[in-house]
Parts: C-alpha cells; structure tokens; sequence
C-alpha cells in the first residue's frame, strides 16, 4: 500500500473525527485487512506522543508538511525501514508470548516509532535549509535589465515588468514570442524563460531553456551555470547543485564565481 492522497485523506479523517460511523466501520475494516495501513495509521496516531498535541496539530493542517510527509511515506529508504520493523515483530509472532517478549515487543515498537521521528524531523530540517538557501541566493537582481531610461518601453522590457511583477505567466508568453520571431539566439531571453518556468514550478522546462543557453555560443553561456545550481537547489537536489556550483567554482571569469565558492561551503 503506497500512500497516496486518497489514502491519506482518509487516515487524517479518521483520526480527526470527521468520519461517519458507516465510513468509521469500513475504514477499521480495511485495516485489519491490510497490515501496512494498520501500522500507518499506528505510526500517526503515535505522532501526538512524539511531536505533543499542538506541534502535531500545526503538521496536520500545514499543505506543504503534509505533501512533503506523504513523499517521504513513499521514499525507498522509509520502505526498507518499515520493512525491517515489520519483519522484526514477524519474529517476535514466533516466538511464545511469554511476559519477556511482550515488554521487548512494546520497546521496539516505541524505538520504531522513535527513529520515524527523528527522520521526519531530519528531513523537514533537510527541506527548510535547502529553501532558505534558495531563498538566499536567487535574486532577481542577478537577471539582465532590458529597461533604458527616458526610451519608450518595447516588447522585451514590458516582459521583464510583468517578470518583476509575479505575472510569469503573462511575461513567459511574451518571451516565448520574442525568441520565436528572433533569427539569433539571445541568452537574456532564454534566461528569462527559464526562470519563468521555474517560477512556475515547470522545472524540468526550465532546465531545458537552461541547458540551451549553457551550449549555446553565446558569451555569457556560463550563466547557466548559476541559475541551474538555483533550480537543483530548488528541487533539493543538492548533489547536482554541487556538482554545477564547482564547474563555477574552478573559472574566476564565470558568473558569480565567488558566490559560488561560499553557497558550496553552505552545502558541504
């Protein structure tokens, strides 16, 4: 059983209260059918133990908490982990179950649920850091300025506006129009397009306007460098930020080398 959204719905609805006492049956129904949403309803319910009720309460109604709870109910390494417990107390089952093997049951069930939490909390940690990074160092100061004073604002510079403005969706269309009516190949543009889809949350577009500009014959190919270091940062996918913060790193003519040398110590 992954946890999907569906699944978990129904597990928050039921430890909130919020079922009825038809659905209430059926749900307790299915889980002693299915061991696994037995245990992870288990695991949640021990969840006020671990965190107290108000700490629990904020994690139950916080969107991104639960979005990022539920991808990690499905990580490999929480799986294997489930699995071993599992098999664990398949041991125990085995066994007579004599005053000994009870109490020794109830401490591996409370190390279990023990070592969930401090994942959890590793992980969300993990998470908070990586965006306060990003946070950090993207700015959009870092973008090209298309603007020139006293001149009449044309396509290019009404796009950066609406950029500027949080309106990606209205600037990327003007972007996209400039670089289809364009015959050469302009890295302002296509820098902006990236990181109007990455505003957008359309991260694997944006990379793809990125590693266009990077082999691209452009002179200022090497920004995408920074900017791809940006968008692995917002993925946390820091391995791969890493490894593009010190191909910056080794040119001191690359864009924004020295902030590259000190975001790699931040990650290290």
């Amino acid at each position: 059983m992954g946890l999907n959204k569906d699944t978990y719905d129904r597990i928050m609805s039921y430890l909130n209260g919020d079922m009825t006492s038809t659905q209430k049956d059926d749900f307790e129904r299915d889980c002693k059918n299915d061991i696994e949403l037995n245990e992870t309803v288990n695991i949640m319910k021990n969840m006020t133990i671990i965190y107290g009720s108000e700490d629990w309460y904020a994690l139950k109604n916080g969107s991104d908490k639960i979005k990022e709870t539920s991808l990690l109910f499905n990580n490999d390494d929480v799986k294997q982990f489930s699995n071993k417990v599992r098999a664990s107390q398949e041991r125990y089952k085995s066994k007579t179950l004599n005053k000994t093997s009870k109490v020794l049951r109830y401490v591996a069930s409370i190390a279990a649920i023990g070592l969930l939490a401090f994942f959890l909390n590793y992980y969300f940690n993990i998470n908070n850091t990586t965006e306060d990074l990003f946070s950090t160092y993207y700015t959009t100061q870092d973008l090209p300025s298309f603007t020139v004073q006293n001149s009449d604002i044309n396509t290019t510079a009404k796009a950066e506006l609406l950029f500027k403005e949080e309106k990606f969706h209205e600037a990327l269309e003007l972007f996209n129009s400039i670089n289809e009516n364009s015959s050469m190949t302009n890295p302002n543009i296509i820098l902006y397009s990236a990181m109007c889809n990455l505003e957008l949350e359309k991260y694997d577009i944006a990379l793809n306007y990125l590693e266009e500009l990077e082999h691209s014959n452009t002179i200022d190919f090497h920004k995408s460098y920074w900017f791809k270091s940006l968008l692995y940062l917002k993925q946390n996918q820091n391995d791969k930020a890493i490894l593009t913060l010190k191909i910056l790193s080794k040119n001191k003519n690359y864009f924004n080398h020295d902030k590259a040398i000190e975001l790699l110590k931040e990650l290290d």
